[in-house]
């Protein structure tokens, strides 16, 4: 329901958007620590073994830093796609309750939690065509932005 409702294709595009951005910013990063990298291996050799180990360190504590940072934003992005996800289904339920108590059912099951069902019962359209109706496709992200 919620990858074919108009609010959860918002999500899915911002979160896209912020995705497309994180790796376009990770291959300009990579590009800049493998021009460094060259640098640094034409430098070593005119400079002293202990004082290209030094170097070397440095560059490698910064290449291990940006990774942790990179990974970090990847991670905020996925979270951010999850928190999304809850909102709709927060969003969602008092259109999914009207649904039930006109149907007279008493409960509501995710197709992949369902062992068997009858196609009639499946009521997945009818849901997402009213939550599009009552939420469309919700709030976009608070700051304007997609990253």
């Amino acid at each position: 329901m919620f990858s074919e409702s108009a609010y959860g294709g918002r999500i899915t595009r911002e979160i896209e958007a912020s995705l497309s951005v994180l790796k376009a910013e990770n291959r300009r990063i990579e590009a800049e620590l493998s021009a460094e990298e060259l640098e640094l291996t034409e430098r070593r050799k005119t400079m002293e073994p202990a004082a290209f180990r030094v170097l070397a360190e440095a560059f490698d504590s910064k290449v291990q830093s940006t990774r942790s940072e990179r990974l970090q934003k990847s991670e905020e992005i996925y979270q951010r796609f999850e928190e999304g996800r809850v909102e709709f289904l927060s969003a969602s339920e008092p259109v999914l309750e009207q649904i039930m108590r006109e149907a007279g059912a008493s409960v509501i099951l995710d197709r992949g939690n369902a062992l068997l069902a009858l196609p009639s019962a499946d009521i997945t359209d009818l849901a997402i065509g009213r939550v599009d109706a009552v939420l469309g496709e919700g709030k976009p992200a608070e700051d304007g932005s997609a990253d």
